[in-house]
């Protein structure tokens, strides 16, 4: 019990949540990001796509 009561009052527990706190902000920032992206280029690629098979159809 000492050993987790002296883990939670020292400094260094602070620093390693806040930077868990941080990399998880960017790791679901990063996530976001990629998805708004991907969905953009695929459906730029869908349009290409279904435009070129009008064309040909005409």
């Amino acid at each position: 019990m000492d050993k987790i009561t002296g883990f939670l009052r020292a400094e260094d527990a602070a620093a390693t949540v806040d930077w868990v706190v941080l990399v998880t902000a960017v790791i679901v920032m990063t996530m976001g990001i990629f998805m708004i992206v991907t969905q953009a280029l695929y459906e730029n690629a869908a349009e290409s796509i279904s435009d070129k098979v009008l064309e040909a159809r005409s």
